[in-house]
């Protein structure tokens, strides 16, 4: 560069270039990492490449942690049969055992009514993409004083549009991720989750014991007693097999994850209506404690897609 052209006081080619604004030198300094970084990634995908059987193998064991297994599957009910999918938290496993890959959300636009959000995933190994868009709403219901349940905007609210954006978010990226893997190897790890919690349920004593009670609790916080899952079960709750214990945190995982409510799973008296969403925006709002076998918050039902 001719130094002798350069504008006075711009310091050379930061100057030039406007980069001695500090926030903007650190920008495309964050930029270049993350750009090397990236590099270094690919590099290594090709440079090992994955094992299919050594994947598996390594989903195989984290299916027989209890923990996971429990909060591996949800199921809905739809068109008169059941739908049963990998949760979230089983897809991350997956594609984590898979390896050679990254997975991301990303805000594309935003207003004061909605947000347009983005899930990706990218197999380095191969170099194959796979993304889904969604608008959410920055609207959710709420139960009033009176009992009814209403609309609100939550324009403005940070923590609120954090969290549902989260929540949408991480359907996104679950189902860009599942696109992307072996279906033989999603319906495996299913399966030996279902194993898992099964083997787990039917052990007896205090675990069992707690573990019916946190699930009870949970049903009972959103209007479902006993008596609504022993019809369901055709027993005491207390004499349920391991197999109907599993079903019920299917459902339960369903309904925390937002991907239905209770009422497509229970005969309940009333519901809050449905919105664009094919299966019904929903606001359940649930406080995470001790008898949450899920401990977290449902505020919306996102579009599972």
């Amino acid at each position: 560069m001719d130094r002798k052209n350069t504008p006075a006081g711009t310091g050379g080619l930061l100057g030039a270039t406007g980069l001695t604004d500090p926030k903007t030198a650190a920008a495309v300094a964050i930029q270049t990492r993350e750009a090397s970084k990236t590099i270094a990634m690919v590099q290594a995908a090709k440079a090992f490449p994955r094992d299919r059987a050594a994947c598996e193998a390594e989903l195989d064991k984290a299916c027989s942690d209890p923990g996971l297994a429990a909060d591996a599957i949800y199921r809905f009910p739809r068109g008169g049969s059941e739908v049963r999918g990998p949760s979230i938290r089983l897809a991350e496993e997956a594609w984590s055992a898979w390896g050679n890959g990254t997975a991301w959300l990303e805000v594309l636009e935003h207003d004061d009514t909605r947000v347009k959000i983005r899930g990706v995933a990218w197999d380095m190994e191969r170099n194959v993409e796979a993304s889904l868009e969604d608008d959410v709403a920055l609207r959710i219901q709420r139960k009033g004083p009176d009992g009814e349940t209403r609309w609100r905007s939550i324009a403005g609210d940070e923590r609120e549009i954090r969290e549902l954006v989260g929540r949408r978010g991480s359907i996104l990226v679950r189902n860009a991720i599942l696109r992307l893997l072996p279906v033989g190897m999603i319906d495996r790890a299913m399966a030996a989750c279902e194993r898992t919690t099964a083997a787990q349920a039917k052990k007896g004593g205090a675990d069992r014991e707690k573990l019916i009670a946190r699930m009870v609790a949970f049903f009972a916080k959103r209007g479902i007693g006993e008596a609504a899952l022993e019809d369901r079960l055709g027993c005491p709750v207390a004499e349920a097999t391991g197999e109907q214990v599993a079903e019920l945190r299917g459902i339960a995982k369903s309904i925390a994850d937002g991907h239905t409510r209770v009422g497509d799973h229970f005969e309940v008296e009333s519901q809050p209506a449905g919105g664009d969403d094919p299966l019904g925006d929903f606001v359940d709002r649930a406080e995470g404690g001790e008898d949450d076998p899920f401990g977290s918050a449902v505020t919306e039902a996102p579009d599972d897609r």
